[in-house]
């Protein structure tokens, strides 16, 4: 990851070893592709994917897929970051940067509603939900999606639960809720969709508390 040529070719060699990888020709990334893009940057520009902010940013469109245009952007954005910075502390001042970008967002009138439903598409963007006949009127989503998040959002150190852990612990609170029970094996890797979304309400929502404890206030400046 350079500048010019070196740029669009790096982006390009990601989509096509994940197209690779998956057997299937796609113009988009989903977010555990993007997350295990991290270990294939060049060590002389590392970029911490493992970071809400940072797939915010990244992901410029918001649709929960990452495409290639956005991929550019995003790289070239990193590169000329790097340029103005001393390469030891570029890395951590362009994550600040990103959680501006992301906080900036979160201040507006529906920037809270706003954030759940991205995370939302990017966990529907690995796997598809799902209903079953038992629940037609509840909606699930697949394990890996939520292992996902967990990566994402760096449940691990935030909430000390590893990523099977925090799955069930969803899956008790989805049936102290009664949506399901926990000897329905139809559903052991499945967990309802509206139990992930409280949880991501109640995480940024905990997340904008911190913000505003320690002063930040609404549309931060930023200098790119």
């Amino acid at each position: 990851m350079g500048s010019g040529p070196s740029n669009v070719a790096f982006v390009k060699d990601q989509f096509a070893r994940c197209n690779t990888k998956r057997g299937e020709a796609r113009d988009y990334l989903v977010l555990n592709e993007v997350l295990d893009m991290e270990e294939e940057c060049p060590k002389e520009y590392p970029v911490e994917l493992q970071h809400v902010a940072t797939v915010y940013v990244l992901d410029k469109s918001k649709s929960g897929r990452i495409c290639m245009p956005d991929a550019l952007e995003f790289v070239q954005l990193y590169v000329n970051f790097r340029a103005k910075e001393k390469p030891l502390y570029a890395t951590k001042k362009f994550q600040t940067f990103c959680t501006l970008v992301l906080w900036n967002d979160l201040t507006k009138l529906s920037g809270k509603a706003d954030v759940v439903a991205w995370l939302m598409r990017l966990a529907t963007g690995i796997r598809n939900t799902t209903i079953f006949p038992e629940h037609p009127e509840t909606t699930f989503i697949h394990r890996e999606a939520v292992q996902e998040l967990h990566r994402l959002l760096n449940t691990r150190q935030l909430l000390g639960t590893d990523a099977q852990t925090f799955f069930y612990l969803m899956q008790h609170v989805a049936e102290d809720k009664g949506l399901m029970q926990l000897d329905e094996t139809q559903l052991d890797e499945y967990i309802p969709q509206e139990v992930l979304q409280q949880f991501l309400e109640d995480f940024i929502g905990g997340f904008c508390n911190l913000m505003q404890e320690v002063g930040f206030r609404a549309s931060f400046p930023l200098d790119k």
